[in-house]
């Protein structure tokens, strides 16, 4: 089937639903918005209260529960890893390699680097601010980015913005629809061209490395354990795949809004080959 994404409830590829209470799928099941349950493959669930995961499982959002590869929460009251564990974010449970908790004072910070006084639940690469609550930003150099869904942000306020490009070396966990770097780990992008995208759930992913990325389309030499409906690569270690060689279907985001932590995203469909 081949249906156009109008409103929660129909499918896209095989299926796809992205909405706030919906249930569908990408590739095999997919649900992207709030109380939701689905999977990509296995299961991926991104939303508020919700459980799922990829390859093994994973799960993006507030007071939820999964893992990538073995387990990767990424959410404020969250239990989770990556790897052997990894958590990032409050009151929660995991580590990075080893053990590794990245953030100063920052609940349910998703951040490599956190420049600020106070990142509550910002999902940031680089926050260079006195506060980003709730700022999901690859690059935020400002005195608030409150809720700002931005790839990059340079102001002194950008309460809920929407930016649609992000270039730079890393966009770890940037919710952003075009993400040109070498990392992009962890990102939400409709189009990641870099050299890795670590868990990074996107649309298009055209890299060397695409290790648990949640794809569409991965382009790349190692799609180990990636979740993509098209893998065209030397190596496709577990990896999750309707297509290895044919024509390929491009979920591409086309819309983001943010309300306490819980996205909505919105696709349409490109067919490609």
């Amino acid at each position: 089937q081949k249906q156009e994404l109008q409103h929660p409830g129909q499918a896209i590829s095989a299926s796809a639903t992205a909405g706030a209470s919906a249930t569908g799928a990408v590739s095999a099941s997919a649900t992207i918005g709030a109380s939701a349950t689905g999977a990509v493959s296995a299961s991926a669930t991104i939303g508020a209260s919700a459980t799922g995961a990829v390859s093994a499982s994973t799960t993006i959002g507030a007071s939820a529960t999964g893992a990538v590869s073995a387990s990767t929460t990424i959410g404020a009251s969250a239990t989770g890893a990556v790897s052997a564990s990894t958590t990032i974010g409050a009151s929660a449970t995991g580590a990075v390699s080893a053990s590794t908790t990245i953030g100063a004072s920052a609940t349910g910070a998703v951040s490599t680097s956190t420049t600020g006084a106070s990142a509550t639940g910002a999902v940031s690469t680089s926050t260079t601010g006195a506060s980003a609550t709730g700022a999901v930003s690859a690059s935020t150099t400002g005195a608030s980015a409150t809720g700002a869904v931005s790839a990059s942000t340079t102001g002194a306020s950008a309460t809920g913005a929407v930016s649609t490009s992000t270039t730079g070396a890393s966009a770890t966990g940037a919710v952003s629809t075009s993400t040109t770097g070498a990392s992009a780990t962890g990102a939400i992008s409709a189009s990641t061209t870099g050299a890795s995208a670590t868990g990074a759930v996107s649309a298009s992913t055209t890299g060397a490395s695409a290790t648990g990325a949640i794809s569409a389309s991965t382009t790349g030499a190692s799609a180990t354990g990636a979740v993509s409906a098209s893998t065209t690569g030397a190596s496709a270690t577990g990896a999750i795949s309707a297509s290895t060689t044919g024509s390929s279907y491009f979920l591409c985001c086309t819309s983001f809004s943010i309300s306490k932590y819980v996205f909505v995203v919105g696709f349409s469909r490109m067919e490609g080959r």
